[in-house]
């Protein structure tokens, strides 16, 4: 358990200050000292560089810019100015030594709502006279309160990040729990971003089990499209959004009925059988996702997975030529998962429930049966990475003509029961592999490159061909 952080900026020294240091530290804060703007700034650098969480800035409006300078309120409003933008999910109070009605109002016209648990939302930014001592004190106190009680939440599992913890804490909360058992959605991943989480009672009773997708607050997409054209039983789709107070980060909370779930990828590493089986129920929920048949230049038929003129600068640099980017691609178009990978597919009492909805999109339905396929071989956490099958049983699988016993030709149905034609798939092929060859971990990996660039060489003499 770790308390909440603060920073006080005040170029005073005395009585005065030490009071409202005490007061900051008393209601259950951390708290570091600033005595200029661009000390204060320093200090705030120093935490988001080591991935801290900045709760608290309490500052003077009159601050000096550097220590020896002369304290003036334009200091003091740059740096309220900078907090509020560079750390949107911080408190700020505001101390002044008169009435300042103008600048008053100007913080009351802020959004000015701030999520710290399952308390009622603070104001974000409050403005206090330094004879407010009572008020100030209550603010500080009902902030340090309701940090606190997510602090003392018991977190267990391979979590590091400070902002992801308070995410997966403020999770238990949700839902009443004492303790959280959380693990990474696929094995070994020590900076994944999906989470599941079983949320414990202090009984030790099981609460819920939820996935938590976390990332950026305000660059998480909404809900839709691909999400909802699958059976709710197989989409594990986001009901609450936890953010504020954490950072900058979020989450986004899934239910997930049932118990023992696993995803596809450790299940593909501890049983193929099981996986190649398990795949033959993700076929045919793709297969469910209503199509349209239309033609597609080959440059738009790639762009859900790579924009075609960062596929030619990758082609260029591996010698690679590439079609004529006006090839038309008859295709099946419909909502795209649009990142469908083992990992993003969890087995819930032997049913598949997808998971990870941030790149769902409109496309080529062809990429999603192509992903899953190829990402047991090219995702960062593949379990196949290790033996990775040869150009030529790829070749097999994308013709129809690898065995359904093996992971390729399960994956495999996904485009022979909807008919996608050979130009259509190698399209799809073409897509991925200059995807997968932007990547450091595949350029890196001698075997998968190899792959990459000779999947991305056999697709475009394909096409040309064709």
């Amino acid at each position: 358990m770790s308390s909440p952080w603060a920073l006080y900026v005040e170029d005073e020294v005395g009585e005065a200050a030490d009071r409202f240091q005490r007061e900051i530290r008393d209601a259950g804060f951390r708290v570091a000292r600033a005595h200029s703007a661009a000390e204060a700034r320093a200090r705030l650098a120093e935490v988001a560089a080591s991935q801290g969480i900045v709760d608290l800035v309490v500052l003077d409006r009159k601050l000096p810019e550097r220590d020896g300078d002369r304290a003036i309120e334009s200091s003091g409003d740059a740096l309220f100015r900078a907090v509020e933008a560079d750390f949107p999910d911080s408190a700020i109070m505001i101390l002044t030594g008169y009435s300042d009605e103008d600048f008053a109002l100007l913080v009351l016209q802020r959004r000015n709502v701030l999520e710290v648990g399952p308390r009622e939302p603070i104001q974000r930014v409050v403005h206090f006279k330094k004879s407010q001592a009572l008020d100030f004190r209550s603010a500080l106190r009902a902030l340090g309160t309701a940090l606190r009680e997510t602090e003392d939440l018991a977190l267990e599992g391979p979590v590091t990040a400070q902002s992801t913890r308070r995410v997966l804490k403020r999770v238990g909360q949700l839902f009443g729990g004492a303790v959280v058992d959380v693990r990474p959605a696929v094995g070994g991943l020590s900076d994944a971003t999906v989470w599941i989480c079983g949320v414990v009672a202090e009984d030790g009773r099981l609460l819920t089990s939820v996935v938590v997708k976390t990332g950026v607050h305000g660059d998480m997409r909404p809900s839709g499209g691909f999400m909802a054209s699958i059976p709710s039983a197989n989409a594990a789709s986001p009901i609450h959004l936890v953010a504020g107070a954490c950072g900058g980060a979020c989450g986004h909370v899934a239910p997930l009925a049932g118990e023992g779930s696993v995803s596809l990828a450790d299940l593909l590493a501890s049983d193929e059988t099981r996986a190649v089986d398990a795949v033959a129920q993700v076929v045919e929920v793709l297969d469910g996702v209503a199509s349209a048949t239309t033609s597609l230049r080959l440059d738009r038929f790639v762009s859900p997975l790579i924009d075609w003129p960062r596929g030619e600068q990758i082609a260029a640099a591996l010698e690679i030529e590439l079609p004529n980017p006006e090839l038309p691609i008859p295709t099946h178009v419909g909502c795209l998962h649009g990142d469908l990978h083992p990992g993003n597919v969890l087995v819930v009492e032997d049913r598949p429930v997808f998971i990870d909805f941030d790149r769902q999109r409109v496309g080529a339905l062809v990429l999603d049966g192509l992903s899953l396929a190829l990402g047991g071989v090219f995702n960062k956490a593949s379990p196949l990475r290790d033996r990775a099958p040869s150009l030529e049983e790829v070749e097999a699988a994308i013709s129809g003509h690898q065995e359904e016993s093996t992971w390729l030709g399960a994956c495999a149905r996904s485009w022979s029961l909807r008919g996608f034609g050979q130009r259509e798939r190698w399209a799809g092929v073409l897509a991925y592999a200059l995807r997968q060859l932007k990547y450091a971990d595949v350029l890196d990996d001698d075997a998968r490159r190899a792959l990459a660039v000779g999947l991305a060489q056999r697709a475009s003499e394909v096409l040309r061909a064709s």
